[in-house]
């Protein structure tokens, strides 16, 4: 499926074999086709939005596929992207393709997909050396042409990114644009970021977080855009408080995969009951085998006589004549018994007995065997202690002690830190919490920044949540400096801001500027960050936590690059004066910037002023300041 594009002939065939073993497992005896009650659409939504999250087989062949445009477009296997260019494009590039008269079943493929797949790469911008007429660097790349102005007289017009900037400082050279292109195509320009580094423009996928086109990313895509509202009423309608049972099912881990399916089934009226089944067949009894009145949902699993004496012999007993009696499903049902304060255990207990009375059921009509009240507890209380049992072992491995080394070693063969390994690692016991005395890797955390030296600068930011990951907004940026004499406070505000990730970064950049004009060599960052505090502190710099952030990481770099500044976690309550000023920025009126300094040794010449008049970055403009 990675090498080819099949047919949505051929996709239904394959599809229809698998429905068919989901609703009647294998049965060779029987030829009959099994009962459907819920359509393979809903079955392959997403679990939060009331499927099963099985894979649609169409959506997963053309992921395959633009996984494989993508390794040619970057060239991940340079031979495979050389014959295919050698053969098919030899005079362009891999994004102006066109089909030709011959062509293999694999570049078929691709040429289908590719439409799709270029909408949603882009060209980040570093050195500057991809083709201005044949890459996706901007928005107006297809149409570049159109947007000449003519005539032109130039002889030699630009062929690169680099060449429409003014080579030292790799900033826009406006003059030269607006003589080759028009006003639309300048503007567009203008606009684009570019990342401040030496490396040659790097390929991304936008839809992803990193920026790279993985099988799995593409699949999310693809499969974001088939997501289906349910409807409000009717046999396909889930209630909010029924699909939250179903969502918390499926997060408990305890819970057998078999009871979590049988859970969906229940909520999303899928089981064959008498009346649900009679419909499609007059051989099938619509009777209750133990009482004979019509079996629908909440009949057979609440109110039949034996459900009843189930459920009132309970350790919990349920009065069920006091439930409503819903003419189809139980969703109601189900939403009266376990409310939104319902805990695993109560969850857990109610759907074992639910099966326990379905399996009953079945033995009853299809075995002509006949369970008693008791054997349902007893099955039900033996499934609970097994499920928390094996639960308990995947959660919890056992410890063997390693006398000769002295450690802790979990059955994954993880080291368990002991007294003796934390007093020869650096670790200080205070009160009975341990406080790294220097932060190690992997989260460069710190619980006494105090007692570090030299200027420890906190930064934060405060953005609305992330919803969607085009979502435009402001933020608000704090940076809060202390150094031996003195403190500085800094409030600014970023205009364009896409994810909160970027608004931290970006607080840092402001960081990393105030430093370095305050000629500070070596300090300290401190922020509440995970993911840009591993980033920054593992060799890795070529991809950050997020590729759209990567021009802000990259000037944060670039800035540190001479200096031996360190940067480390620390937990949200020690960055509190950062966050209370980085909501007042973000809240605060528009105005002109204020600056405040109570420093008697600043009675000439402040150096937080001087430094901050020196500083000038792209979309953050600085709100207030103010030296103590």
């Amino acid at each position: 499926m990675s090498t080819v594009l099949f047919t949505k002939t051929f996709i239904a065939k394959i599809t229809s074999i698998l429905r068919r073993f989901w609703w009647a497992g294998v049965q060779e005896d029987n030829s009959s086709s099994p009962f459907q009650f819920r359509s393979w659409d809903d079955i392959c939504q997403s679990k939060d939005n009331g499927g099963l999250g099985i894979r649609d087989l169409l959506t997963v062949n053309r992921s395959l596929i633009i996984n494989a445009a993508w390794n040619i477009a970057t060239s991940k296997d340079p031979h495979l992207a050389a014959i295919i260019k050698a053969k098919y494009y030899p005079n362009t590039s891999f994004w102006l393709a066109k089909s030709g008269p011959t062509k293999s079943v694999f570049w078929a493929s691709i040429l289908q997909i590719k439409s799709t797949f270029q909408q949603h790469c882009k060209i980040q911008i570093h050195r500057g050396n991809s083709s201005i007429w044949s890459t996706p660097w901007c928005p107006l790349w297809r149409s570049i042409h159109d947007h000449l102005t003519l005539p032109n007289y130039r002889r030699n017009l630009p062929s690169t990114i680099a060449e429409l900037w003014h080579p030292l400082t790799q900033t826009w050279n406006q003059q030269l644009i607006s003589e080759i292109f028009n006003e639309q195509f300048t503007q567009v320009t203008n606009s684009m970021q570019v990342v401040p580094s030496n490396q040659n423009d790097v390929i991304t996928w936008t839809p992803a977080t990193k920026g790279t086109c993985t099988a799995k990313e593409a699949f999310n895509l693809l499969n974001s855009q088939l997501q289906m509202q349910l409807p409000q009423d009717g046999a396909r309608a889930v209630t909010p408080r029924a699909m939250h049972i179903l969502r918390k099912t499926w997060r408990i881990k305890r819970l057998p995969p078999y009871l979590k399916t049988f859970c969906w089934r229940l909520i999303r009226r899928a089981l064959a009951t008498g009346i649900r089944a009679g419909r499609h067949s007059t051989k099938i009894s619509k009777d209750c085998c133990t009482c004979n009145s019509p079996e629908d949902d909440a009949h057979l699993f609440f109110h039949c006589t034996f459900a009843r004496a189930v459920w009132f012999s309970a350790a919990t007993p349920l009065c069920t004549s006091m439930l409503p009696n819903e003419q189809d499903g139980v969703q109601e049902i189900m939403s009266h018994i376990l409310g939104q304060q319902a805990d695993e255990e109560q969850i857990c207990t109610i759907l074992t007995t639910l099966w326990y009375i379905w399996r009953a059921r079945n033995d009853k009509r299809f075995n002509n065997k006949t369970w008693t009240v008791w054997q349902v507890h007893h099955a039900v209380a033996a499934e609970l202690a097994l499920a928390t049992e094996e639960h308990i072992d995947h959660e919890q491995p056992p410890l063997h002690i390693n006398m000769r080394q002295g450690i802790l070693l979990s059955n994954a063969g993880h080291e368990v830190p002991t007294q003796a390994n934390d007093e020869s690692q650096g670790v200080q016991h205070t009160h009975g919490h341990q406080l790294p005395l220097v932060p190690t890797p992997p989260l460069y955390r710190i619980g006494t920044p105090i007692l570090l030296q030299g200027p420890r600068c906190y930064t934060d930011a405060a953005t609305a949540p992330d919803l969607s990951q085009d979502q435009d907004r402001r933020a608000g940026l704090e940076v809060f400096i202390v150094f031996n004499y003195y403190t500085a406070y800094i409030k600014a505000r970023m205009q364009h801001c896409s994810s909160v990730l970027m608004a931290e970064a970006a607080a840092l950049l402001l960081a990393a500027n105030a430093f370095s004009e305050l000629q500070v060599q070596e300090g300290t960052f401190l922020l509440d960050n995970q993911q840009l505090v591993t980033y920054f502190n593992t060799h890795d710099s070529g991809q950050p936590p997020a590729w759209n952030i990567k021009h802000i990481t990259q000037g944060f770099i670039n800035k540190n690059r001479n200096c031996n500044h360190r940067i480390y976690k620390i937990a949200r309550s020690l960055n509190s004066t950062a966050h209370i000023l980085a909501n007042q920025a973000l809240h605060s009126p528009a105005m002109n910037v204020t600056f405040s300094c109570a420093n008697q040794a600043h009675s000439v010449s402040c150096p937080l002023r001087v430094a901050l008049e020196a500083v000038n970055l792209e979309s953050i403009s600085i709100l207030a300041a103010s030296c103590c």
